[in-house]
């Protein structure tokens, strides 16, 4: 569903294609008051085809990369991006190999051996992944970065198609998916970006990254320079504990919600950043992934 924006500028491409993107943005009205706006939306990419905004960018990536013969494509990914990998490289006929840090889900693990894809599970962070798989001779699945923004930038597209909003608050990490949004979200959006506490890179350096999040924990993302550029234009930054963004993926749960620990971030930091009218919350994926995590959330408040 998104092919129709590279039609120009991959023409010689064959879309390896899931049917994603094209998600709704699904109200939440009780929360609406809850967090003191007048209209609550999220933007809900766990509708894609492995439940991940990922899916968006692991279509074109994977495309490219089968278009120039690669006969088996390798990568990085602090978690959900590792399945998105591994099922379009199957979905194309080919191979992948993907480099995760220690920390990584178990299920994305599992996904990405059930996807037929192999892994090699590296000590230490993203940054550690990233660097064992710039060392690896075979192609790297990643295109170059303008596409990899323009991926996640039919997101901003679609919301700015479905819905007039006032605000946009988006999840960082490695920083594209934001600086993907900035370039088609309009300019008189606000696009708010949001870290938790234990890896804060837009606030300063990240010695030592610590979160539950872990699909926001990079502590040296390669274009932070440029997310912070483009929040200082487009919006404010806010920074939430890990608590937190627990706590408001049950709220949005007990609203029908299923919102991942990344976009609870994005939740909880509406308390802090200064939003009003229709603001939307990026949800990058189905919340039901860790539910481990929201469990015993619940048991440290004795639920």
């Amino acid at each position: 569903m998104i092919w129709e924006r590279f039609a120009d500028e991959l023409p010689d491409v064959e879309p390896v294609t899931a049917g994603e993107g094209g998600t709704p943005l699904v109200p939440a009205s009780r929360l609406s008051d809850e967090y003191g706006v007048d209209e609550l939306l999220f933007k809900d990419e766990s509708r894609n085809p492995t439940g991940t905004v990922w899916d968006r960018t692991a279509s074109v990536a994977v495309s490219v990369a089968v278009s120039e013969g690669v006969e088996e494509v390798v990568h990085y990914a602090a978690g959900d991006a590792a399945v998105a990998v591994a099922s379009y490289a199957s979905r194309a006929g080919v191979g992948s190999h993907v480099y995760v840090p220690s920390r990584t889900r178990f299920d994305v693990k599992a996904s990405v051996n059930v996807h037929g894809g192999s892994m090699k599970v590296v000590r230490g962070n993203l940054a550690d992944a990233r660097d064992a798989a710039r060392d690896d001779e075979r192609r790297s699945v990643s295109p170059p970065d303008e596409l990899l923004r323009a991926g996640f930038g039919t997101v901003g597209g679609e919301i700015a198609e479905d819905s007039d909003v006032d605000a946009v608050v988006c999840p960082v990490g490695t920083g594209e998916l934001y600086r993907g949004l900035a370039d088609t979200v309009p300019d008189e959006v606000a696009l708010h970006a949001v870290q938790p506490e234990g890896c804060a890179t837009l606030v300063g350096d990240v010695e030592t990254p610590d979160t539950v999040v872990g699909e926001l924990e990079d502590p040296a993302p390669s274009g932070i320079e440029a997310v912070r550029d483009a929040v200082n234009e487009r919006g404010g930054v806010a920074t939430v504990s890990d608590g937190e963004a627990l706590d408001a993926c049950l709220d949005a749960a007990r609203e029908g919600v299923s919102l991942s620990p990344s976009g609870g971030v994005a939740l909880a930091a509406l308390d802090e950043l200064d939003v009003s009218g229709r603001v939307a919350v990026l949800n990058p994926a189905l919340g039901r992934l860790s539910a481990d995590a929201l469990r015993n959330r619940m048991v440290y408040h004795g639920e």
